[in-house]
């Protein structure tokens, strides 16, 4: 007989609103919008200058102001990598703080912020990479996910974030017994977006 993998028992929430930046958490993700290039407004190439880095906005800012300026400065620092959150699902390096109600804080990418955003497939990049990044965290029993409500209220990005959020944290242990039966995100309790 084989047993089956057993599922991950973190339990995905969604709350639509503003933040209870209160409360205990171990890891935030704040989603962050990139501003449309030059080269997008104008039709100007500007492939070879330097990227500044954006001024945080809503939630962001606020997290930013609470940290003195932290999160500007992780972003500024990863500002080549990064790009200012141009493609959806990169991420900043992990910023600790010590004292906070959230230990961590990372700054997730969300795409170029403009009218006619296209939203397709944006749940699965997001659930993805939330999801992969729990799997390398160590520690983590909560994690919240802070993004604009035209990511939050959209039910088909919603669906498609727990799909992919919940298959990264999958581990195919058919055929693995004892020692090798891999364990990913054992601590992980609670995400919620």
């Amino acid at each position: 007989s084989m047993e089956w993998s057993e599922l991950n028992k973190a339990k995905l929430s969604v709350e639509i609103g503003m933040a209870d930046l209160e409360e205990e958490v171990d890891l935030v993700m704040i989603g962050v919008m990139a501003p449309p290039s030059a080269k997008e407004e104008n039709g100007d190439d500007d492939e070879d200058k330097e990227l500044e880095p954006v001024d945080l906005e809503g939630i962001a800012k606020t997290v930013d102001k609470r940290l003195d300026g932290a999160l500007s400065e992780v972003l500024s620092e990863n500002i080549k990598t990064f790009k200012n959150g141009a493609t959806i699902g990169s991420m900043t390096p992990t910023l600790r703080v010590l004292g906070a109600k959230a230990k961590r804080y990372i700054l997730v990418g969300l795409g170029i912020n403009k009218d006619d955003m296209d939203l397709t497939g944006a749940g699965l990049k997001l659930g993805k990479a939330v999801g992969e990044k729990l799997l390398n965290e160590k520690k983590i029993r909560s994690s919240h996910s802070l993004l604009p409500d035209v990511f939050a209220s959209n039910a088909t990005i919603v669906q498609d974030f727990a799909t992919a959020f919940y298959e990264s944290l999958h581990s195919d242990n058919r055929y693995r017994t004892g020692a090798n039966v891999k364990k990913v995100a054992e601590d992980l309790e609670s995400v919620k977006i």
